[in-house]
């Protein structure tokens, strides 16, 4: 097992984090014709295949929990973004990245799984809300 920081959290393992953390079950089908990870997400009574699942794009579903979960987005500078859970309180972690929700979906998996997750051998997340 190896672990890994939310906020170094990239790609394919952020959106994983981000399932987990948002109360998604990961299920693995099998491969794909190009020996792909066929996964499938359900969360009560809705279900939809992973790879159309992706929290850090504007449209996607990251929206809706910086919404709900009152994520705190702050343009740093000409680049940046920093996203905090902060309510107020100025020693909260704050994420930094140059894509936004990047920065919101590391900071929503920290507050929700901690700082660090756990990765098997092949990269897959191994942690439980």
């Amino acid at each position: 097992m190896t672990k890994i920081k939310a906020a170094n959290l990239t790609g394919v393992q952020l959106r994983m984090a981000v399932a987990i953390a948002d109360g998604w079950t990961l299920v693995q089908i099998g491969e794909g014709p190009f020996n792909e990870l066929m996964i499938r997400i359900t969360k009560d009574r809705d279900s939809q295949w992973f790879d159309q699942y992706d929290p850090t794009i504007p449209s996607g579903e990251g929206m809706t929990i910086v919404f709900r979960d009152g994520i705190s987005l702050i343009k740093v500078g000409i680049m940046n973004w920093r996203a905090t859970l902060d309510y107020g309180n100025s020693s909260a972690p704050q994420f930094h990245d140059e894509n936004p929700m990047i920065a919101a979906m590391r900071c929503y998996v920290a507050s929700k799984l901690g700082d660090e997750v756990e990765l098997d051998a092949e990269g897959m997340l191994q942690c439980h809300a």
